[in-house]
């Protein structure tokens, strides 16, 4: 049984939102469970795709055995770690939970959002993943995302502000000033591009801190919502333009270390993919 808590837009489909958290359902099964009535909402039986609202508990009873199987596309592999590229619509720990299926001893190092794709560092030792934690909070290693934006972005610079969480709404909130429980952060904006049709930009972002939803909360604070994004955006605009995909990518990886270090080697590497935005 997979359970979700809902909390994208109101009134959004079912169908559409187990397309976004559990693809591997497929439209056939999704439909097959309906009828079987294999779906809850709020502890209720549905057989309709039904509108969903926010805080909703979606619970499916679907079989292993017959979700398909999630892409694994390997970006670097070394003896000490392994660096995956994690597809949009599953959660980090669904995804490295697949990946020790076949990786005997693997650790995942951090974290991505649900509908956030991109690459994830997985360790291959207990020294390395204590090294790769450590080097996360020492900014050994640099995280490089890229995001198309709604609006045009013309500067380069470096954003500062404090982020609170809402653990019950599951969302964070971004402030100009600091205030009880915010911590701060710092996000690089970069523009590369800017699309006068669609009246979007294509920013680099680099993450200085690594705060849940920072970058998402902290571009929609500024005024320029990340397309697709189904908490933080603009949901006329996702809607309006047919954008169900989140256009964020962590599409680059660099690296740091001090000298000693079992993984200075990386040093000479940068990993790069292509988003996936179409």
């Amino acid at each position: 049984m997979r359970e979700y808590v809902f909390e994208g837009e109101q009134g959004e489909k079912l169908s559409r939102y187990l397309g976004r958290v559990l693809p591997e359902l497929g439209r056939g099964y999704f439909r097959e469970l309906l009828k079987n009535k294999d779906i809850k909402i709020n502890g209720a039986r549905v057989s309709q795709d039904t509108p969903l609202f926010c805080g909703d508990i979606v619970a499916v009873y679907a079989q292993e055995t017959r979700l398909q199987k999630i892409k694994t596309e390997t970006a670097l592999e070394t003896p000490h770690i392994i660096v995956y590229r994690k597809p949009r619509g599953i959660t980090t720990e669904e995804f490295s939970t697949r990946i020790a299926a076949f990786q005997e001893g693997i650790k995942v190092c951090h974290r991505l959002d649900t509908n956030t794709e991109g690459l994830l560092v997985f360790a291959r030792t207990p020294d390395a993943y204590d090294s790769i934690k450590e080097a996360f909070k020492n900014n050994y290693i640099h995280k490089y995302y890229l995001a198309r934006v709604m609006g045009n972005i013309k500067d380069a610079s470096m954003l500062k502000a404090y982020l609170v969480k809402d653990e019950k709404k599951g969302i964070v909130k971004i402030l100009d000033h600091k205030t009880e429980n915010a911590v701060p952060i710092s996000t690089v904006l970069n523009p590369l591009e800017y699309d006068t049709v669609s009246n979007t930009s294509l920013v680099e972002v680099e993450l200085i801190t690594g705060k849940t939803h920072q970058i998402r909360a902290h571009l929609a604070h500024i005024g320029y919502p990340i397309v697709g994004d189904p908490k933080y955006g603009d949901f006329i605009f996702n809607r309006t333009a047919g954008k169900e995909k989140q256009m964020l990518t962590a599409y680059k990886l660099t690296f740091s270390f001090p000298n000693g270090s079992i993984l200075c080697y990386l040093n000479k590497k940068e990993i790069t993919i292509q988003p996936d935005f179409d």
